[in-house]
């Protein structure tokens, strides 16, 4: 088995959402209460945290299933409510685009979101699947044993940020997310 620890890029993300948000009310549109789903975002706000003691986070689960309608719903319910970056953990890029329709910040999951939403997208949270398959394939092609659970983080390469959108991020954003990413690669930030 293999996995991705996404929480420590989602940690990055935060300090990008902590340092951007005006109001300090962040919202977090989830897909359902997972192990995985719970640590990303309890990731993120703790990333938000560490550059801004004063934010607060609401969470609402949309649901499993790929709901542009509820998520849309959602984000504009946080929104409504003070929120003034909106992150999620969903397909869709439906809460980007209701934040950018709304004139406040998102923060994506997987895909980069600044061609969609370039007044709104911060950051994204991606997955590097090449840093499992590159070294599955070289332990194969070599012959070593591979891990029987293979379980890689932002020091493997295997879980990172898109580019920062420094055209809308606060000018302190790219330095505080490289200080942070460099105890991920380390192993001083745990």
């Amino acid at each position: 088995s293999y996995a991705v620890k996404l929480y420590e890029a989602r940690y990055l993300a935060g300090i990008a959402a902590g340092l951007n948000t005006e109001t300090n009310r962040l919202g977090y549109v989830a897909t359902e209460a997972s192990a995985q789903v719970i640590s990303d975002f309890t990731a993120f706000y703790l990333g938000a945290k560490r550059v801004n003691p004063q934010v607060t986070m609401l969470v609402s689960f949309a649901g499993r299933t790929p709901d542009p309608a509820q998520e849309a719903d959602t984000a504009q319910a946080f929104i409504d409510q003070g929120c003034d970056v909106i992150s999620q953990h969903t397909v869709t890029g439906a809460a980007a685009i209701t934040a950018q329709r709304n004139g406040v910040f998102a923060v994506g999951c997987g895909e980069d979101m600044t061609a969609t939403v370039p007044k709104a997208a911060l950051v994204s949270a991606q997955v590097n699947w090449e840093a499992y398959y590159t070294y599955a394939l070289e332990c194969l092609l070599t012959g070593q044993d591979m891990a029987q659970s293979w379980w890689g983080g932002y020091g493997e390469n295997a879980c990172g940020l898109s580019p920062l959108n420094e055209d809308i991020a606060a000018p302190s954003t790219q330095q505080a997310i490289e200080e942070a990413a460099q105890g991920l690669s380390d192993g001083t930030l745990q």
